[in-house]
């Protein structure tokens, strides 16, 4: 695990700017069997989706809705992260952590709860 830490260190950024993502690859790399060398096998890019509690505030840019048309048009693959995904021979997962809309076609449901509600009054 020291010499993932020490190539990891040695990228050109500044130290420790990955966060929690660093910790995990150093893991990782010192799992047994996997010789500090872990082998990728099929890429995939997870979406968690939910909603941010911001809207009834009058904070947010979009409405509440827009997270479930998002998430939706991810299904179908017209995202940015989408296109994205596809040129590096990602599949694109798409999961509802929360969003507030009834359960959308191919997106996996894994809720939290339906939606977050209002931040600014707390946990519903």
């Amino acid at each position: 695990m020291a010499r993932a830490q020490q190539h990891i260190d040695g990228l050109l950024k500044p130290p420790g700017s990955l966060g929690r993502l660093e910790t995990l690859a150093v893991q990782l790399a010192g799992m047994p069997g996997l010789n500090g060398t872990p082998q990728v096998g099929e890429k995939a890019v997870l979406v968690m989706c939910a909603d941010h509690g911001v809207w009834d505030e009058g904070v947010a840019v979009s409405p509440k809705i827009v997270t479930a048309i998002q998430a939706a048009n991810m299904t179908r693959g017209t995202t940015g992260v989408c296109v994205l995904a596809a040129q590096a021979g990602a599949k694109v997962h798409v999961i509802d952590v929360g969003i507030d809309a009834e359960p959308i076609p191919g997106v996996v449901d894994m809720r939290v709860a339906r939606g977050c509600g209002n931040i600014a009054v707390g946990r519903r």
